[in-house]
């Protein structure tokens, strides 16, 4: 399968090896291939396509060409951040909204299950791992935490959701610290990388 890695929306670069070189082998040794790419209208030639933290706004027109493409087949990604660093859930909710899904501007802590004793490094039922996460609505829960985990706006703590529409789907993820160098390896999360790519 073929993921489209995009940066026109200045998104972390896959190929940063320092954060990414062990995903970029782990989706190798899974038949997955993938591009860099800032070339937005040319999207539809790959089944996947990624937008990790992306820090420019979706215009309206971008927003309904990504419907489009998520309605023809294609699986969109689109991750996100803690507390709104960097505007990221507002930049995540221009597209999102598209698709009725809400990134929130909170955190998602978890005194109980966590990762190395920090609340931020939020471990769910499953085992995944997903550090300086926010919290969503919308659509399908596809990853929730645990009982124990509190958000600080009061949410509920979904950590991913998951549209369909037509043949293809969105998934909004509320982190985008899981599949970099220093996460990857932890507990269950490559499971959690290949859910979000092949379903």
């Amino acid at each position: 399968m073929k993921i489209a890695w995009d940066i026109s929306k200045q998104c972390f670069t896959i190929t940063d090896y320092y954060y990414f070189s062990k995903l970029q082998k782990f989706l190798k040794e899974n038949d997955f291939s993938f591009e860099e790419t800032t070339d937005f209208i040319n999207l539809d030639k790959y089944d996947i396509i990624v937008f990790n933290y992306p820090e420019k706004f979706f215009s309206q027109e971008e927003s309904l060409y990504l419907k489009d493409l998520v309605n023809s087949g294609k699986r969109v990604l689109c991750l996100a951040y803690y507390k709104n660093e960097d505007f990221i859930a507002d930049t995540c909710n221009s597209l999102a909204q598209i698709f009725d899904v809400k990134f929130h501007k909170d955190e998602v802590t978890d005194e109980k299950n966590n990762y190395e004793n920090d609340p931020y490094f939020v471990v769910t039922p499953e085992k995944y791992m997903l550090a300086c996460t926010c919290s969503l609505e919308g659509g399908e829960t596809f990853v929730k935490a645990c009982s124990t985990a509190v958000s600080n706006q009061g949410y509920d703590p979904i950590l991913a959701v998951k549209v369909s529409l037509g043949k293809g789907c969105f998934i909004g993820v509320g982190s985008c610290v899981f599949w970099d160098n220093y996460s990857i390896d932890v507990l269950n999360n490559k499971d959690l990388i290949l859910k979000l790519l092949r379903g």
